[in-house]
């Protein structure tokens, strides 16, 4: 997804990922950032580093202080950033973002930037509410089921055309108690290793392979793969494909949820 950041506006294409929180896009200083569309602080007008993620003033004579994100597919060390954030026409002012220093992501694909993270208490869509350019703190989704089929994102509400029938809400439970984590930025869904071995039994010649596209050997490969965490799922895109998501904030911020329908097939 295309944004821009800063003043004057710098352009990066991000991936849109549930299962996280930040939005990064790699630094002039980052290592490894090779191909990537670095953001310059020293030409945006706007720039201000800060020391935490709580919007508290940078002093110039300390330094910004470098932090390491944790993803299930890699790392990122960081500088927090306030600046200006472009998405979708929208303009928001003071925008937290982090300047990537170093990225070690190898499940990131080469042509994306960086990642906007829409997951459990994303910032970008509060302050959108904030500043008044959005109704509703929610974000919905129809991914392209295949390579020509187009992607969907609407921001502040969602669009009744793209699906059919009644949304299913479920509530959001908070980090410290998933049951399944809704990821646009995996492809594949995961299940705990018992589960995904049960399912597999029952599928007739199956076997198991070492994740590798040179062993498939024109088989199918399952859509999910074991490997997720005790008693809990990692829904992916071959999940979210085949459904409309939307996730939402409501009741003054402090509740969150997801609801699913079902997909139009007939719109574009």
């Amino acid at each position: 997804m295309p944004i821009k950041i800063g003043d004057p506006p710098q352009a990066f294409n991000v991936m849109l990922d549930t299962g996280s929180g930040y939005l990064w896009i790699p630094a002039t200083s980052c290592s490894r950032c090779k191909g990537k569309n670095k953001y310059d602080a020293s030409k945006d007008k706007k720039s201000a580093c800060i020391r935490t993620p709580l919007h508290n003033p940078y002093i110039p004579h300390i330094p910004c202080k470098i932090k390491t994100s944790g993803y299930i597919g890699g790392s990122v060390s960081r500088n927090y950033n306030l600046s200006d954030l472009i998405i979708g026409g929208l303009k928001v002012t003071n925008q937290l973002f982090i300047a990537a220093n170093n990225i070690n992501f190898p499940e990131l694909s080469s042509a994306y930037d960086g990642i906007f993270g829409l997951g459990y208490g994303q910032q970008t869509f509060i302050s959108l509410k904030s500043q008044g350019l959005i109704d509703f703190i929610q974000i919905a989704f129809k991914f392209g089921r295949d390579r020509e089929s187009k992607s969907h994102i609407t921001v502040g509400d969602n669009n009744p055309s793209l699906f059919v029938g009644k949304v299913t809400w479920s509530n959001a439970l908070g980090p410290k108690n998933i049951r399944a984590l809704i990821d646009s930025g995996y492809s594949y869904s995961f299940a705990d290793n018992n589960i995904a071995k049960n399912i597999y039994k029952k599928i007739p010649n199956y076997k198991d392979i070492v994740r590798s596209n040179d062993q498939l050997n024109g088989l199918c490969a399952g859509g999910f793969q074991s490997g997720g965490p005790s008693g809990a799922w990692i829904l992916g895109l071959t999940f979210l494909k085949n459904v409309y998501s939307i996730f939402e904030q409501y009741q003054n911020r402090n509740r969150f949820r997801v609801g699913f329908a079902s997909l139009n097939m007939n719109s574009e």
